[in-house]
């Protein structure tokens, strides 16, 4: 990534330069290891990550695999510079976006909130 990259989770947070997007608690660190703040409860099975082409973009794609269907649960964005990353554009809290992909891509959409759930006593 360059050091001046941006991280995009549409809706959610803009993170820019390599202070934000390595600290504790930035998108890159989420999307390794789930925001620490989901109960067990709503903590996915481990996620696989597939590059599919979609309107001739490329695409990462964050699934659940089951042994009868694959759920989509989020989608990023990559833009490059000098084969460099400048741009992650990430779309896990656009229910809409996941729902058209997934149909055209065939898989069934995952469960998705337009925000991370609050924890019990948390505003």
């Amino acid at each position: 990534m360059l050091d001046t990259a941006t991280v995009e989770e549409v809706g959610n947070l803009l993170e820019v330069g390599r202070p934000q997007f390595q600290k504790k608690g930035s998108w890159l660190c989420h999307a390794v290891n789930v925001h620490p703040d989901m109960t067990p409860d709503l903590r996915p099975p481990k996620y696989t990550n597939e590059r599919a082409i979609f309107d001739g973009e490329p695409l990462m794609l964050g699934l659940i695999v089951l042994p009868d269907a694959k759920f989509l649960m989020a989608v990023a964005r990559f833009e490059e510079v000098d084969e460099k990353i400048e741009l992650i554009r990430s779309y896990n809290f656009n229910p809409e976006v996941l729902k058209e992909i997934a149909g055209k891509l065939g898989f069934e959409e995952g469960q998705v909130p337009y925000r991370f759930p609050m924890v019990s006593g948390n505003a």
